[in-house]
């Protein structure tokens, strides 16, 4: 299995790159795409037909402390399940 570290949403790093080539309204499209799709993002695995990649996604038009994922699937010990940028 592919290492944790290596993976990177496509669909991300696609974004990254739309943005650093000045396309002003990727980060919008973007939005509107996963509203429209809804969330979390899944992508599949290159060489893997098994897993898949999930990737949980928040958007806020003020600053925050911090997002959290606590459930079922990954526990609840919010200092191990907090999102990055």
């Amino acid at each position: 299995m592919i290492s944790q570290a290596t993976l990177v949403s496509p669909c991300l790093a696609a974004l990254q790159e739309e943005l650093l080539y000045g396309n002003h309204t990727a980060l919008v499209t973007f939005w509107r795409e996963i509203t429209a799709q809804g969330a979390p993002l899944i992508e599949t695995i290159p060489g893997d037909d098994i897993h898949v990649l999930v990737t949980f996604l928040w958007q806020a038009t003020e600053e925050i402390q911090n997002v959290v994922v606590a459930g079922a699937l990954v526990g609840w010990n919010i200092s191990e399940n907090q999102m990055s940028r």
